[in-house]
């Protein structure tokens, strides 16, 4: 039972109370507006180099060892893409780059990169190569390897991909079978 007294504290509290609902309303919906897609272009369509260099660009931000990283491209397609698909093809680039600088052991200055891409059958084939360290094992390597080609053969990876370590294939496989197709 609220007493005279209380009154006031009571009233506060409610005031407060519809405050509070008011301001989670708020940002919940500021939230919400970050999943909502428009069909608006934020870039127009452009050539596969573009997402290369816009990855070399934010890997060489994001790892200061790497910032004088240096890749070879050998683009043979002029094909024009969607702006639609830039992100999820910076994506790829980026998991395979990261890719190639976490198991390399290499300086940056010893690191060579070679980016392929080739239009085939109206398809494009991408080739990322790189050296490593001699004191990489290549049987270790394999091994892993193949756990990753297993788990990509498999239907339900979902959990494996919100891991950090040893999922970069099967982000990009997930990028590539269902967000580009979800879009196509």
């Amino acid at each position: 039972m609220i007493q005279r007294k209380d009154l006031p504290l009571y009233t506060e509290l409610v005031r407060n109370l519809t405050n509070c609902k008011t301001d989670v309303r708020n940002e919940l919906d500021k939230i919400a507006s970050w999943f909502k897609r428009t069909n608006n272009k934020s870039i127009n369509d452009f050539t596969i180099q573009l997402p290369i260099d816009s990855t070399l660009t934010t890997i060489k931000r994001i790892y200061k060892d790497y910032s004088n990283l240096n890749l070879t491209t050998n683009i043979k397609s002029d094909k024009k893409i969607e702006g639609e698909f830039f992100q999820h093809f910076c994506y790829i680039f980026q998991n395979l780059i990261h890719n190639v600088l976490e198991h390399a052991n290499l300086a940056s200055t010893d690191l060579k990169i070679l980016v392929e891409v080739e239009e085939r059958e109206d398809k494009l084939m991408i080739s990322i190569e790189n050296n490593f360290s001699n004191d990489i094992n290549i049987s270790e390597l394999n091994d892993k390897i193949s756990n990753i080609i297993t788990a990509l053969d498999k239907e339900k990876n979902s959990d494996l991909i919100r891991n950090e370590s040893g999922t970069g294939y099967i982000k990009i496989n997930k990028t590539l079978y269902h967000d580009l197709r979800r879009i196509l």
